[in-house]
């Protein structure tokens, strides 16, 4: 196994038919049902993201890092903050509408959601230029979008993330290779997941830690409500160093 998947990513040829391993499947599965089982949720993230850029005049791989808190309420309510080395942001989403802020340019702008999430997704990804890896995670629909778009996914067997047994699984597709650890306790949450690049020669990686999970806890409609400072100004157009979950 171990060789399979050093070949799968160091290498990146793609079969000629998906060889999906049906373990893998059925773990994204399990957890992708209890997620959207969910009336709302929360967590925190610790995350290390690598960039590739010119320093010295030699291009190198640069490590940032950040923080997130995400509240998740459905149907449709999402509230966000991240800090860390490139940024500092707030999101909302609520009423139909997403609302982002940029709390060190104090600059704002509000996007309407579409009727399909998906295609919510894929505008933010178009105006962003940038995967939302963890929107892909907690989504309704992870297990079809790794039917859909990977060629190569495995069970790697039971590993830890701290002191937690956790199922770890591995799949590539579009230019991607995922690593994803999933509770193997009675609440199957994502706890880790490490996303690898393929596009680049130096297969810069998002390594995130999801933490402090609070399941069904009672979130007044009040938090997904946008608090805009009165100094901040509306543009029609932030890069959107951000994710979001499908909270529909």
């Amino acid at each position: 196994m171990l060789a399979v998947m050093a070949s799968m990513v160091c290498c990146g040829s793609a079969a000629e038919k998906p060889l999906l391993e049906p373990k893998a499947m059925e773990v994204v599965k399990t957890m992708s049902a209890y997620m959207m089982g969910l009336k709302s949720f929360q967590f925190r993230t610790d995350e290390t993201a690598e960039g590739v850029a010119p320093v010295g005049g030699v291009r190198l791989k640069v490590q940032y890092a950040s923080q997130r808190t995400i509240a998740v309420k459905r149907p449709g309510q999402f509230a966000g903050e991240v800090g860390g080395d490139l940024t500092r942001r707030k999101l909302w989403m609520q009423d139909g509408k997403l609302t982002f802020l940029d709390l060190d340019e104090l600059q704002w702008m509000v996007t309407p959601i579409a009727a399909d999430p998906k295609e919510t997704m894929q505008a933010l990804r178009d105006q962003s230029g940038m995967i939302i890896p963890l929107a892909a995670l907690v989504s309704r629909d992870l297990h079809a979008a790794i039917r859909e778009h990977a060629d190569f996914a495995a069970y790697l067997g039971l590993h830890s993330v701290g002191d937690e047994a956790c199922h770890h699984v591995i799949f590539r597709g579009q230019g991607y290779v995922w690593q994803l650890w999933i509770s193997a306790g009675d609440r199957p949450l994502p706890l880790k997941f490490v996303v690898t690049n393929l596009s680049e020669s130096e297969q810069p990686q998002q390594i995130v830690r999801l933490m402090d999970w609070k399941i069904n806890p009672w979130l007044r409609d009040g938090r997904f409500k946008p608090d805009i400072p009165a100094k901040a100004k509306e543009t029609k157009s932030l890069g959107l160093i951000f994710w979001v979950p499908a909270a529909n």
